[in-house]
């Protein structure tokens, strides 16, 4: 009879725990939130709400080997997510695997050619001459829209290549689209 009691009140705890954690995660008192996340995960091992969350707070603390199994479980439980996605190939480029960052950016920018801190992601992953030649290329076939990240992204590649004059027109061209 007591595991089906307790069972009862199951649903209930769980809110009332969520909705904690999500409070503490509006306020930014991360620590108290991920404690509230923890917990939901205890009572639901597969609440995709305190996944996603707990791989963004460990990203904005700057804990990219913390944040990564979260992103990467949000990746495989919404593909869709690219604010997530983003996320997860920042960390992984953060944990020194550029394929892997430069995989998932290129996912992200073939499905959503708009998405700026992606274009960051893949010009930082672009470190050999062969990766700078390949990103230029896959930025040709894809087209992202003109944006200060993508000029930003040009510029890196110009630098790399030892290219001033190059760098110097697309920064200003980053600038004369975002002031």
């Amino acid at each position: 009879v007591a595991p089906t009691i307790a069972g009862c009140h199951l649903p209930g705890k769980k809110s009332r725990v969520m909705e904690r954690a999500d409070r503490y995660f509006k306020a930014g008192e991360y620590d108290k939130a991920k404690i509230e996340y923890l917990n939901v995960l205890r009572l639901d091992r597969t609440n995709r709400i305190a996944i996603k969350q707990l791989g963004i707070i460990w990203f904005e603390e700057g804990a990219p080997l913390r944040a990564f199994p979260f992103l990467r479980a949000t990746r495989d439980l919404d593909p869709s997510d690219f604010n997530n996605r983003t996320k997860l190939a920042s960390a992984t480029l953060m944990l020194g695997e550029v394929d892997g960052a430069r995989k998932e950016a290129l996912t992200i920018l073939q499905q959503s050619p708009g998405q700026g801190e992606a274009l960051l992601v893949l010009g930082d992953s672009s470190r050999s001459k062969e990766q700078i030649e390949e990103t230029e290329q896959q930025l040709q076939q894809i087209k992202p829209p003109e944006s200060a990240e993508l000029h930003v992204v040009l510029a890196n590649l110009a630098l790399r290549k030892s290219d001033s004059t190059t760098v110097e027109s697309e920064l200003q061209r980053a600038l004369t689209v975002a002031p």
